[in-house]
């Protein structure tokens, strides 16, 4: 016997945006990643990022390519060496649950929409907070 399971528009949104933007951040980390690994447009040695990864990012990226890491953005001035590229990849994976939100609050019911908001919030604050709050950590 198979039951039918009423979706809501609102989870349905949600799970599509979700499916597409996860399908895109993979395919924008994956593949310039693989082609990295033929030694074309290497942006990190690998043995370099080996040798040193243990180490917290700020030492990491100093000891591997000398350069200073700040904020959330250092790989972008980068975008042309393929493993830059496929932080973007990340960047979208991450942004994902953000992006699935909102394109959920329209179709939500009143009560949902306040929850929604709340968690938006939530998570956009996460991100923001390491950039205008100084604190120790890596």
């Amino acid at each position: 016997m198979v039951e039918e399971v009423e979706v809501e528009p609102m989870n349905k949104v949600f799970a599509r945006v979700m499916e597409v933007m996860t399908l895109i951040g993979l395919i924008v980390m994956v593949v310039p990643g693989l082609i990295s690994l033929t030694g074309e447009n290497v942006y990190v040695d690998p043995i370099k990022t080996v040798q040193n990864w243990d180490k917290p990012a700020e030492k990491f990226w100093m000891d591997v390519k000398g350069i200073r890491i700040h904020g959330y953005d250092w790989f972008l001035t980068n975008l042309e060496q393929f493993d830059c590229l496929s932080l973007v990849g990340v960047v979208i994976l991450a942004l994902t649950p953000i992006i699935s939100i909102l394109a959920t609050i329209p179709k939500a019911p009143r009560v949902y929409k306040l929850i929604l908001a709340v968690v938006l919030v939530e998570m956009l604050f996460a991100i923001v907070r390491p950039l205008i709050m100084a604190g120790g950590g890596h």
